[in-house]
């Protein structure tokens, strides 16, 4: 006698097989009738089959798959469900258990936080039959991955499976995957564990506003902080409700801030600024927003300086250049930082900003040079009155002489205008203190191409080398750079008595030497006692195409006692000879004239300090 066990088991397959004979001849008389077609899942696809002794039989059954929203037949002869959406048959895919360890989860899961783009998982699936596939990762908690398309070969690939829906409680959800609805990677033991309720919200970049006002060297209060619209999606739950997001730190300066989000819907959050803006300029700072939707916004902040007005002199030139590189070159306002600070003074000068920060202490016209400095009888510029190391100011602008009224009143005479030695000394940058002398058309034009092409440039190394702080009497080997009508020429460190060694010994080799004594003390003397007819330059040497002929040229950037060029600084002839055309004539200082230009002032000499 069979066991009850045994009876049920076989009623039950009766059953089933009764039921899927059922389920193909209700399909068969659907599709033949025009009716519906049957709408099935793949496992209740798949039963019909089962229960067919000849799957020929079977050829042309119609479908409507609900796992992959596809229609498919049977085809008989291949033994194989065949597609209709792209007419390419259900592709042979799985995860092999080796490759289990491979698959990579990315992002964090919180409940009620909808998944985004940072939410998606990496899954290695073998391929050995290709054709259309629709992988889906089933986490049974409101929310899936999936990813569609056809394999065009057969191999192993990493698909990439989107994120999809909203977490619906905390806990930890194992994975399943499915290929057109049948189960692959059944071995993998992937899990995602979903947190608890994440603070999140989102913002519009373009919709950030700045407040307060951003000026140098001045600390960030109250009034300083940017405003961030938000749409807060979820607040969090007690203790995870904390957003804070900091920039990055730009000219001395950033933007913080920490605070709980405590509703849903519209918010404004505030970064306070800290620091103090070190150059003027605009600045751009980014941060990204934290919380389960992030956010990577800039924005723009613009600092201003008045550092050389009126109102807030600066130390020097250089200082002014640190800090706003990029105004005009011009005249602003200079204030002694070294001897007292608070109660000295500011004075007005020139300032080369675009050239690096140098300062103006001394300029003075050809027209200067002879009726002013030179009584009307010569160009040579008394060095026992107005050298480098006299004390004698001219025609200096100071607040107090500009007291209450509007300072752009007072302008400076390039003609005749020089500061006090100590201005020389405290408006520079120490015993390193660079000094430039150059010869110019334009004494406010510091691209002018007189200028560009004739100018010395001493750049000291401690305070012996530096005439501002020490005797400098024939100072040897001073590094020295400029150019003399175009051509260039240094002095070498350590060289002796201040000259160049071009090639070889003797004076006519030597070409540069710094005089200040009590006579010779605010020009360069080129020097060729050897030589009366050869001026060399460096870096050309040697040959006669390397060389200036100039007839008993000894200086050329003011002349004491000795011949000058015609047309470098001052010109030949008396008050009526030729203006520009060139020439090797030389003549003596009681000789040499003011140019035309500038309303018969000519050319300008200037010093400068850095």
């Amino acid at each position: 006698m069979k066991t009850p066990k045994i009876i049920l088991t076989r009623l039950l397959s009766t059953a089933i097989l009764c039921l899927a004979v059922a389920i193909s001849a209700v399909a068969q008389t659907q599709v033949i009738a025009g009716s519906k077609i049957p709408r099935l899942t793949t496992g209740q696809r798949d039963i019909i089959l089962l229960n067919l002794t000849d799957s020929i039989a079977a050829n042309g059954q119609l479908i409507y798959n609900e796992d992959i929203d596809c229609l498919e037949y049977w085809n008989g002869e291949t033994k194989e469900w065949i597609s209709l959406c792209h007419g390419t048959t259900n592709p042979a895919v799985d995860i092999p258990l080796e490759s289990c360890n491979k698959i990579r989860v990315y992002g964090k899961y919180y409940v009620d936080s909808p998944l985004d783009n940072s939410h998606y998982i990496i899954v290695p699936v073998t391929v050995t039959k290709k054709g259309d596939y629709n992988i889906v990762a089933i986490t049974g908690n409101g929310y899936y991955f999936q990813a569609s398309g056809t394999f065009q070969e057969t191999g192993t690939y990493n698909v990439r499976l989107e994120g999809m829906g909203m977490p619906g409680i905390q806990r930890r959800d194992e994975v399943t995957f499915t290929c057109n609805g049948q189960i692959i990677g059944s071995l993998c033991n992937i899990t995602i564990d979903i947190e608890a309720h994440a603070m999140g919200y989102q913002t519009v970049c373009e919709d950030i506003t700045v407040h307060g006002t951003y000026q140098t060297r001045t600390f960030m209060g109250p009034d300083n902080y940017v405003k961030i619209p938000v749409d807060v999606l979820n607040p969090g739950g007690a203790g995870a409700n904390i957003t804070s997001i900091q920039t990055d730190v730009q000219n001395g300066i950033s933007f913080s801030l920490r605070t709980g989000l405590e509703v849903y819907g519209a918010d404004t959050l505030i970064l306070k600024a800290s620091g103090s803006p070190k150059q003027e300029g605009t600045f751009r700072f980014t941060f990204t927003t934290d919380g389960s939707v992030k956010t990577t916004c800039s924005f723009t902040v613009d600092c201003f300086s008045l550092l050389g007005t009126f109102d807030e002199p600066a130390c020097n030139c250089l200082a002014i250049y640190a800090e706003r590189p990029f105004i005009p070159n011009g005249e602003y306002w200079l204030q002694d930082c070294v001897t007292d600070s608070e109660s000295s003074s500011a004075t007005r000068t020139f300032c080369d900003i675009k050239g690096g920060g140098w300062t103006l202490v001394w300029s003075y016209s050809e027209n200067t040079a002879r009726n002013v400095y030179g009584n009307s009888t010569s160009m040579a510029v008394p060095g026992n009155t107005y050298g480098n190391s006299i004390n004698t100011p001219r025609n200096r602008i100071t607040s107090s002489v500009a007291g209450d009224e509007d300072p752009l009143l007072y302008r400076i005479d390039y003609n005749d205008f020089r500061l006090n030695r100590t201005e020389w000394e405290n408006l520079g940058t120490g015993n390193t203190t660079q000094m430039k002398v150059h010869i110019t058309d334009d004494p406010v034009d510091m691209e002018n191409d007189w200028a560009l092409n004739n100018y010395a440039i001493i750049s000291p190394r401690n305070i012996a080398e530096n005439p501002l702080f020490s005797t400098f009497n024939n100072r040897a080997g001073v590094p020295t750079v400029g150019k003399i009508y175009g051509k260039n020429w240094r002095v070498i460190a350590g060289g002796t008595q201040g000259w160049d060694e071009v090639t070889g010994g003797g004076n006519n080799s030597r070409i540069l030497r710094l005089y200040s004594n009590a006579l010779w003390c605010t020009h360069w003397d080129f020097f060729n006692s050897g030589s009366s007819t050869l001026f060399e330059v460096y870096p050309n040497r040697g040959g006669a195409n390397n060389q200036i002929s100039m007839t008993n040229i000894d200086n050329s950037f003011g002349d004491f006692s000795q011949a000058m060029p015609n047309h470098h600084f001052g010109k030949c002839g008396g008050s009526t000879g030729d203006d520009y055309s060139f020439s090797t004539k030389t003549c003596l200082p009681t000789n040499l004239y003011p140019h035309s230009m500038r309303g018969g002032e000519g050319r300008v000499l200037q010093w400068f300090i850095r």
